[in-house]
């Protein structure tokens, strides 16, 4: 699969910058909501992956698709629109009963090319172990904490401060694991706009990840 040019131009930011990534993640429900992210990495079909606790709100804010806004240090930004994906699916509060994670990858990777390797229900579980062995113990432990935005009832001094692969963390581990998810957007629309140029740049893509249409345009 030929890389798209905004995709290379991305990367190049990213790793001229190795500070610069967190990013803006815009949702609308259909009120607007926006956070912060952590970028972790790029799927071989060219989708932007992060990761997220299953129960927090933002997962139930997606179904207007998202928009991710980069500014990097160099005053180039970064602008992307397309389809979110959760893997495993959004936690129901307060029912019914959540898809199980087999059914949910089952059906995610049925969205995509046959070609593609999102297309294999198991590259979803896999990636979603590989970004979880990633994490560190700290970060681990945020996953097994009551439900994110809850009002907090109990002392958050009590909360376990990390999570590893020790017997006596074993009940924590399986509750953080199970409210870990793999976030993703498919973009279907980028633009990169280049503030530390003479003149100044301003680049469009539509149909982002298949056969993208470049088109520049006035700053």
């Amino acid at each position: 699969m030929t890389t798209p040019e905004w995709r290379t131009v991305l990367e190049q930011q990213l790793k001229q910058h190795a500070k610069s990534s967190v990013y803006s993640f815009a949702t609308a429900s259909p009120a607007p909501h926006v956070r912060y992210v952590v970028h972790r990495e790029f799927s071989p079909s060219h989708l932007l992956l992060t990761t997220t606790d299953r129960r927090m709100a933002k997962t139930r804010q997606m179904e207007h698709g998202a928009a991710i806004a980069w500014l990097f240090p160099s005053l180039v930004q970064v602008r992307l629109e397309g389809r979110m994906i959760l893997y495993p699916s959004p936690i129901p509060f307060p029912n019914p009963p959540a898809t199980t994670a087999e059914e949910d990858a089952k059906t995610l990777a049925d969205s995509f090319p046959k070609d593609a390797p999102e297309s294999d229900p198991q590259w979803w579980e896999k990636k979603r172990k590989e970004l979880w062995d990633g994490l560190s113990p700290e970060l681990r432990a945020s996953f097994c904490r009551p439900k994110p935005g809850a009002e907090l009832k109990d002392d958050p001094n009590n909360w376990i401060d990390e999570l590893v692969s020790y017997e006596k963390t074993k009940d924590a581990l399986a509750r953080a694991w199970e409210n870990f998810a793999v976030l993703a957007l498919q973009p279907e629309s980028v633009e990169v706009l280049d503030l530390g140029s003479k003149p100044h740049k301003r680049t469009q893509w539509t149909s982002a990840t298949d056969a993208p249409r470049k088109t520049e345009v006035v700053p």
